[in-house]
């Protein structure tokens, strides 16, 4: 036998690739749920350790009624805070984040139909002492230093264009508002100012979404009305926030935007098909097709570090970008554990270290941990690993990044041929092999995976058990000279 395959952390780091041939990008074809990137800190004894994330922990289902559409935080003193988050009924929850238990005390501020926000539009925002959050054609506010329904009024601030997405971004000490197709602006606690004098586009456009790469706002705009099906013309604005017009646009080549975000000083767009890099003097390039955001969900996207967290339209979190200094930027899936049908709505990584908040569209909201692993029932599929030459497997060789303990299980299979199901090749757990951090999985004659690799060879890794920490991978077989299989 020889070697004919080895991976190593180096591997697992470099996340999932566009396809399942072509050599190119990561070695996953889909990875979800599973991640080498668990608490991706100095000193971490976790990082480059293929193995799952944790499942995410789920809030009480008596109190959270909606899908939170956009979420605002605050440090009230030191080791106290809270997040605040916007729910699409017209909920307002707020969340005690200086409350240790799983998960952290949590209450509904409008608790009963006669209190909901009428018309909720998605935005949120905590603006000199005040939550100021978007409707329809308004905007309300609440001193968030008061008990509801001390100092809360739905229609403190009125004059919106009508529209179903009013987008907020905090930016030179003013409070910015997408009103459909212009801008309008709060400049301080107590006035909105509106209408075209400010900012305004062609009347079919419509403002999906606000930031800033440090100088100008950043805002794109869409001719899409609603779907992620029928394109319109779609671009990214940047502006000064005092000239007369804008100062340059880029044409994002896809049907919408959902939402931007700035991270290690580039601007990166979301659409329902892929995420565009993009800066003030550099067009937006297309970096990934793997992202898939709801339509309108402006708050699904948010930054931790130099890694961008975006929220799908199936039950995943993705992760672009560079999980420690020094390490290429990649994309992973890391987060998963939810229905399928259920779609996330937006999500935060400001609001207490080392966790994620999100909501998803049935009124669910979860905590996503960063430190540890965990889950269970999740698999991992490679891409079609090049070979070079046909080979049978006899010999697959594990290393483990710490000993088995009781209850760890990992299956892994292989698939030779892309039109072949996977076959299990053998089992990694703790009842078969006891503490042990090398395992040999070796070929029985009577197995129906003794198929040859032509060329290529796929893995999946199924962990059914426990969190089995792969570190390094060795595949040995024979050469197979007869051309035919």
């Amino acid at each position: 036998m020889i070697k004919v395959l080895e991976l190593t952390t180096k591997d697992w780091l470099t996340g999932e690739s566009e396809n399942y041939f072509g050599s190119r990008g990561g070695i996953f074809y889909a990875a979800k749920g599973i991640s080498p990137s668990i608490s991706p800190y100095k000193g971490s004894n976790e990082f480059g350790l293929l193995q799952t994330s944790a499942a995410p922990v789920k809030f009480t289902s008596g109190v959270v009624k909606d899908d939170v559409r956009a979420f605002a935080n605050k440090a009230t003193s030191a080791n106290n805070g809270y997040l605040y988050g916007l729910g699409a009924n017209g909920h307002f929850y707020k969340v005690d984040l200086s409350d240790t238990t799983v998960p952290e005390t949590i209450s509904d501020l409008r608790a009963t139909a006669s209190s909901v926000i009428t018309d909720p539009a998605g935005g949120l925002d905590l603006y000199k002492s005040f939550a100021f959050y978007t409707q329809k054609t308004q905007v309300g506010r609440w001193d968030v230093t008061s008990s509801y329904p001390t100092n809360w009024s739905d229609s403190f601030m009125t004059g919106l264009q009508d529209y179903a997405y009013h987008p907020t971004h905090l930016f030179g000490d003013k409070l910015w508002i997408g009103d459909k197709n212009r801008m309008a602006k709060i400049t301080d606690s107590r006035t909105l100012v509106t209408g075209s004098d400010i900012l305004d586009f062609a009347s079919d456009y419509r403002v999906q979404c606000i930031n800033d790469d440090g100088l100008k706002l950043v805002m794109g705009i869409t001719k899409n009305l609603g779907d992620i099906v029928i394109g319109g013309d779609t671009k990214v604005i940047f502006w000064d926030t005092y000239s007369p017009s804008w100062n340059r646009e880029w044409p994002i080549p896809d049907v919408n935007i959902v939402s931007i975000v700035n991270a290690g000083g580039w601007n990166y767009a979301f659409t329902s098909g892929g995420t565009y890099k993009f800066s003030y003097s550099t067009s937006p390039r297309k970096i990934n097709v793997n992202i898939n955001a709801p339509y309108g969900r402006n708050n699904v996207t948010d930054v931790l570090g130099n890694m961008i967290y975006s929220g799908n339209r199936e039950n995943s979190i993705s992760a672009y970008g560079s999980p420690l200094p020094g390490y290429p930027a990649v994309l992973y899936r890391p987060f998963t554990g939810w229905s399928s049908a259920q779609a996330v709505a937006a999500l935060t990584t400001k609001a207490r270290r080392y966790y994620i908040y999100f909501s998803t569209n049935d009124g669910s909201l979860y905590r996503q941990s960063l430190l540890s692993g965990g889950a269970t029932g999740l698999i991992a599929d490679t891409i079609a690993i090049p070979l070079g030459r046909k080979v049978r497997v006899k010999a697959i060789k594990v290393l483990l990044g710490n000993y088995l303990v009781a209850g760890d299980n990992l299956k892994i299979y292989t698939q030779t041929d892309p039109d072949d199901a996977f076959s299990l090749f053998g089992t990694v757990s703790y009842a078969k092999h006891g503490k042990v951090k090398r395992v040999t999985l070796r070929a029985m004659r009577s197995s129906s995976h003794l198929k040859v690799a032509d060329k290529d060879l796929a893995l999946r890794f199924g962990y059914d058990g426990g969190n089995v920490k792969v570190r390094d991978l060795e595949v040995w077989g024979e050469p197979y000279i007869d051309a035919e299989k």
